[in-house]
């Protein structure tokens, strides 16, 4: 029977890893590749971060602690806003970076924005009650994160 092993870190750490894999267990195939999900690389997110303003990482780092998904409630939280507070203007900022990033060949063409908005839409109106994003491109975004210098 075959198996398939998954371990993630930095590519330098892996290469060393995989070095002592192929140096004791000859009969294993062996391969270290980069973190790639759905358009984006470690270096890829770490392009979208450093475009970002403040409130926009804040809701990307919210969503990687979190496994994706974040509430309103805690978004507001973490700015500092009350809950009457409007939180428009939180994603759009990131899709108009990641489409100058496609534009500009940092990010392959086809690529999506990293987080989604989901809507309330109950009683006509429009309401975000949570920010999303792919639990797979969580690790990335968090490899990045952890590459990158804190924000203020």
């Amino acid at each position: 029977m075959n198996g398939t092993l998954t371990v993630e870190g930095s590519l330098t750490d892996l290469a060393d890893a995989a070095g002592v894999l192929a140096a004791h267990f000859a009969q294993l195939k062996v391969r270290v590749s980069a973190l790639t999900v759905g358009g984006y690389s470690v270096e890829g997110a770490k392009a979208v971060l450093h475009k970002l303003a403040s409130p926009q990482r804040t809701v990307i780092e919210l969503l990687v602690a979190n496994g994706g998904h974040v509430s309103v409630h805690d978004v507001r939280v973490a700015l500092g806003r009350q809950s009457a507070d409007t939180l428009r203007g939180l994603t759009g900022p990131i899709s108009k970076h990641v489409n100058r990033l496609i534009a500009q060949g940092v990010l392959p063409a086809g690529t999506l924005p990293p987080t989604v908005t989901k809507y309330d839409n109950t009683a006509g109106t429009q309401r975000a009650q949570r920010f999303w994003m792919e639990s797979e491109l969580v690790p990335v975004f968090e490899a990045a994160l952890s590459a990158i210098a804190p924000h203020p």
